[in-house]
């Protein structure tokens, strides 16, 4: 059926193929007609995943047939419920934070009046009105630097944080939903003190990243849990991400902020390096 191999395609690229090739090319399309879709799984647990991970998506963006309706998906099995153990990988990524670097903190920061505010708020985290904080500005102006030296604020204060970039909260959820650790990834995140989320722009076009991060953002925000994100580009110019999750983003306060003079920036960093950096 096309309409249903598109749609697989267009998750391969999004969750990538083996999660694809595990958990729904094995469905078994037992019929279709205009408006049904009947699929057979071979147990409940795979029935199970799909209603967690697929059926909230088909939701929002259902599969549409030639005449624009909507297609319902059926289920039945092929074989009595089982549970199936995931495999073992090699490759598995712990679900844990990324690293601080030690030389980002507020006394290592190059200070400039454009960036005046963002400092202040991250010099008051854990005791800002405002949440989240949401920096945005080019590479340069010090925004991951900010985020790392708030981290270690409340970390230093005995707070459970967890900072990752986007990347890294991507490739969790990924694995999560390939091996079915789905609870041990929010266990994991969702008891912190504190979550710090670099390049929160990256999560554009990762459907499946964003429908666990707005979960997670709205169960961290109603225990008053601090959320600071940073980004190339404001909440309101943010690309492909669900207009849900931005009205989330600027619930808080979100702070520009600028590139700082190049050359201070490479004496600070030769001089934390013991570099000589004259150029005569």
């Amino acid at each position: 059926m096309q309409i249903w191999e598109q749609f697989l395609s267009d998750l391969e690229r999004e969750w990538g193929a083996e999660t694809v090739n595990r958990w729904l090319r094995p469905l078994k399309i037992v019929k279709f007609d205009a408006g049904n879709l009947y699929l057979e799984a071979a147990d409940s647990f795979q029935i199970a995943w799909y209603d967690e991970h697929v059926r909230p998506r088909l939701y929002k963006r259902p599969l549409i047939n030639n005449n624009g309706r909507a297609i319902r998906i059926h289920f039945s099995t092929a074989s009595p419920p089982k549970k199936i153990a995931p495999p073992l990988s090699s490759s598995i990524k712990k679900i844990e934070s990324d690293f601080l670097d030690p030389d980002m903190n507020l006394e290592q920061f190059l200070f400039s009046d454009e960036n005046a505010m963002a400092l202040q708020a991250i010099s008051e985290v854990g005791r800002s009105f405002f949440n989240p904080i949401y920096l945005f500005g080019p590479t340069g102006s010090g925004k991951t630097h900010l985020l790392t030296a708030a981290a270690k604020i409340l970390q230093n204060q005995g707070k459970k944080i967890f900072f990752v970039r986007a990347e890294t909260f991507t490739e969790h959820v990924v694995q999560a939903i390939r091996l079915g650790h789905m609870q041990e990834l929010r266990k994991a995140y969702r008891s912190c003190d504190a979550l710090f989320v670099d390049d929160i722009h990256l999560f554009s076009k990762k459907n499946a990243t964003q429908e666990e991060f707005f979960h997670t953002f709205n169960d961290l925000h109603t225990r008053g849990s601090p959320i600071l994100l940073t980004s190339s580009i404001p909440p309101s110019k943010l690309q492909d991400i669900e207009p849900r999750l931005i009205s989330r983003f600027e619930w808080g306060i979100t702070i520009p902020m600028e590139r700082g003079d190049l050359k201070a920036i490479l004496e600070k960093k030769g001089t934390l390096l013991r570099l000589n950096l004259n150029s005569n």
